[in-house]
């Protein structure tokens, strides 16, 4: 594995053709490290309002509820999410 310094990606992983090397490839065709960033935040806030939604305070974390959190997050950004 690659290290990304956020992810670890497969070696076989591909990056966005253009970015580089520096974004994975992506359903949105952004090649722009930066314009990556601000996605990714944008979708942060708006998976972080659904989070909110979907569970209590009391909530217990199990592994499947962070997997649906990365999934909300990421999922309209990567394939892989």
């Amino acid at each position: 594995m690659k290290d990304s310094k956020r992810y670890d990606i497969p070696l076989s992983e591909d990056f966005e053709p253009g970015s580089n090397g520096k974004v994975l490839k992506n359903l949105l065709g952004i090649k722009s490290n930066e314009e990556m960033n601000l996605i990714e935040a944008k979708e942060m806030q708006r998976a972080e309002l659904n989070v909110m939604e979907l569970y209590s305070a009391s909530h217990r974390f199990t592994e499947k509820d962070i997997c649906k959190m990365h999934s909300l997050w990421l999922g309209n950004i990567y394939p892989f999410a």
